[in-house]
């Protein structure tokens, strides 16, 4: 028998039994013969031709079976029978944003993170599929940027891995850019005892030890520490507060390592001044640490 679709009917024999089933014809012009009469038909030639198909089960091309509802854009026909593309598809006409599900016909109306969506857009929280971010737009990911890389929260030019170097430099943000003056750089300047300064260097913040000038953030290293000055007048010292702020030396205390000693014959007076110690030749009561100048000779000598 001759059909005029792609698809006849035709006798699959079983065992003892015998069905009507559905068979694709390489063309139009293909016979499709049945040879056999199937149970409940009168002749293989009548129930071929017949409408509801010999076994009564609905199967054939006539009555809407096979391939005849595949219509979706992500269904193919396959052996006779719909069934859904592979996951990954793109679709028949195309489901962009979405790729095919490998589950239904139908193009998706969702995501489910990576591989559900067409090139150039992600799967974002709500599960839909979004167009990937350009460079500075903040990001939670790499997914999500047309150049896949999304570094302290924006989608970035480069990896920016280097010290004090960051992608969300206010005013600069999504450019690799040198951290601020006095900013830490989590992962290669970490706070609280170091901070950039504004060059793309690491330095040490006041108070914290050192040993040269470069080591400080204030570019000054002073009796040990890095001071927020050159703290080099006499009975003034860096490292007395622990927060490397120049300070007074306490009274009664010398200061040998200002830039004008004040040592051996003298001592500070705990207000940022060098005086004489008792017993020293003195011209007067301010030139003394005592505040008392007497005798004759005058010296310095206690009350």
């Amino acid at each position: 028998m001759r059909q005029t679709n792609l698809f006849c009917q035709a006798c699959l024999a079983i065992g003892a039994a015998a069905i009507w089933v559905v068979a694709a014809c390489s063309s139009d012009a293909d016979d499709c013969e049945a040879t056999h009469t199937c149970p409940g038909s009168t002749s293989a030639s009548s129930s071929s031709t017949s409408s509801g198909g010999g076994g009564g089960d609905g199967g054939g091309a006539g009555s809407g079976g096979g391939c005849a509802s595949c219509k979706g854009a992500c269904a193919k026909c396959e052996a006779g029978a719909c069934a859904p593309l592979a996951k990954g598809e793109p679709g028949k006409p195309s489901c962009a944003p979405y790729l095919c599900d490998g589950k239904g016909t139908a193009c998706p109306q969702s995501c489910a993170g990576e591989g559900s969506c067409a090139q150039g857009h992600f799967c974002s929280s709500e599960k839909t599929c979004v167009k990937k971010k350009t460079q500075g737009a903040p990001c939670g990911g790499e997914n999500e940027c047309e150049g896949g890389l999304c570094v302290d929260g924006y989608c970035c030019n480069n990896e920016c891995t280097n010290t004090c170097r960051a992608c969300d430099v206010p005013g600069k943000k999504g450019t690799c850019a040198e951290v601020p003056n006095g900013e830490p750089d989590p992962g290669t300047c970490e706070g609280p005892a170091q901070a950039c300064d504004g060059e793309a260097n690491c330095k040490l913040v006041l108070g914290q030890g050192c040993v040269g000038d470069g080591q400080c953030l204030s570019g000054s290293c002073v009796d040990g520490v890095c001071c927020e000055n050159a703290c080099d007048a006499p009975c003034f010292a860096c490292n007395l507060s622990g927060k490397g702020t120049c300070t007074e030396v306490p009274k009664n205390t010398e200061d040998p390592s200002a830039s004008v000693p004040c040592k051996l014959t003298k001592a500070c007076d705990g207000a940022g001044n060098c005086k004489l110690k008792d017993g020293e030749p003195c011209q007067g009561g301010s030139d003394c640490l005592s505040g008392i100048c007497f005798g004759n000779p005058s010296k310095c000598q206690s009350p």
